[in-house]
């Protein structure tokens, strides 16, 4: 009787494990909370099913331990020994504290069983953001129709209002962090498992891009136009097995894509802020931004006050979460009265963490980046080399490592990667 109990108790507790993993992944692409929660049963599951199954801990994941998410925590440890605010270092301890317990959680799960949840989790995070992205659009095209006559539609559709953080305010969830996940869902279903059903997979492709034209976000168009094109190289290589047709055909399609969607595009406010706001945001200008729906200071100038306040304490930095309060000092001498209104942080997470833990906590950021890349390109993982250059790609632009959203996504999803296949 009590062995029947405590196979019930270990089939239970494994069980949760993978559901509660599903369940973070699916509930990301709809509410950060409900996540957050899935992640916290994620956690207490795994515990579990270490005191249950009692796996031996390999030696190999120890050592991929020390280039996991724990790197991001640089700031934090340097604050310590700076002696910053302690009320701070607890804040920045309780924000990113899943960047530690993921690798650690990870740790305490047998290979067999990470590479059940990886599998359920990508399901898990490609059924969330298809079921989303539908609720999404449906939104927007009622809000649209609302002003205007029904089945009529025209560019109008991709104005101020309709677009970027419009698009998912009804989910608050910035644009660029939804995006990330349409991306890393959309290279699953290209180059691991998407649905059975092929329909299904191209009725999902042609949802995300109209999801990534509404989302309007600068970065996850580029990832966009890298990912489709990784995929067409790929495809056509497997087809024609020759370089320059391969070449040759990607290109053509690129080109045509291309023109469908400048046309499209042209003269509405999607257009304009992936092209003129993007030369603007390049360039030294303080002054209003002429015909846009943004006024100030370009991101350039907001770089270059982040650096400057870097140079003057570059070892150690400022503090956890000091960022934003030395920023804003440095845009007061700088007379970026826009910035300081704002409160603007450096949109960059190199800078943002410089600042905060000096040249060791970037330093330390950089390595995360080249260890994993290095990792991934050994095991010929093309899902984990993907996933990490989004991740690059997006740090260049936004301090994506502080805020919920990105701090549960990455800790989760690099632990899902960098431990899946470990000693193999």
């Amino acid at each position: 009787m009590l062995k029947k109990k405590l196979l019930k108790i270990s089939e239970i507790v494994n069980k949760g494990v993978v559901y509660s993993a599903f369940l973070f992944s699916f509930f990301i692409a709809f509410s950060v909370k409900l996540a957050n929660v899935s992640l916290i049963a994620f956690y207490v599951f795994s515990v579990g099913a270490y005191f249950v199954n009692k796996p031996t801990i390999s030696s190999a994941s120890v050592k991929v331990l020390k280039f996991s998410s724990i790197l991001f925590l640089a700031s934090i440890l340097v604050s310590v020994f700076s002696h910053a605010e302690f009320g701070l270092i607890l804040k920045g301890i309780g924000r990113r504290i899943t960047f530690l317990l993921s690798p650690l959680v990870f740790l305490l799960l047998s290979k067999d069983s990470i590479s059940v949840i990886k599998e359920k989790t990508l399901k898990g995070l490609v059924l969330g953001v298809f079921l989303s992205s539908v609720f999404l659009v449906i939104n927007i095209f009622y809000e649209y129709y609302l002003t205007r006559p029904l089945f009529t539609i025209d560019k109008d559709i991709f104005n101020f209002y309709h677009t970027n953080y419009y698009f998912t305010r009804i989910l608050d969830i910035h644009p660029s962090y939804y995006g990330m996940f349409v991306i890393v869902a959309m290279s699953v279903v290209y180059f691991y498992k998407g649905f059975s059903s092929k329909m299904m997979n191209i009725a999902f492709v042609i949802l995300s891009s109209v999801i990534v034209l509404f989302l309007n976000a600068r970065i996850i168009l580029f990832l966009f136009l890298i990912l489709n094109s990784a995929y067409l190289i790929r495809y056509f290589y497997i087809k024609t097995n020759q370089i320059l047709h391969t070449a040759l055909l990607t290109i053509a399609v690129f080109v045509v894509t291309s023109l469908i969607l400048f046309f499209a595009t042209k003269n509405t406010y999607a257009y304009q802020r992936v092209f003129k706001e993007t030369l603007w945001e390049l360039s030294d200008s303080n002054k209003v931004t002429p015909d846009f729906k943004v006024s100030g200071e370009s991101r350039m100038l907001r770089w270059g006050a982040a650096i400057h306040i870097i140079k003057e304490k570059p070892l150690l930095g400022y503090g956890v979460f000091k960022e934003r309060e030395t920023l804003g000092k440095e845009y007061l001498k700088q007379d970026m009265q826009s910035s300081y209104q704002r409160a603007y942080n450096a949109h960059n997470q190199f800078l943002g963490f410089t600042i905060e833990g000096g040249l060791v906590s970037g330093a330390i950021l950089v390595l995360f980046f080249l260890t994993n890349f290095y990792i991934s390109f050994k095991r010929k993982d093309i899902l984990y080399t993907f996933f990490v250059f989004s991740v690059l790609s997006i740090c260049l632009i936004e301090n994506y490592l502080i805020r919920n959203a990105g701090v549960i996504f990455v800790s989760f999803f690099s632990s899902i990667y960098l431990y899946n296949q470990t000693g193999k």
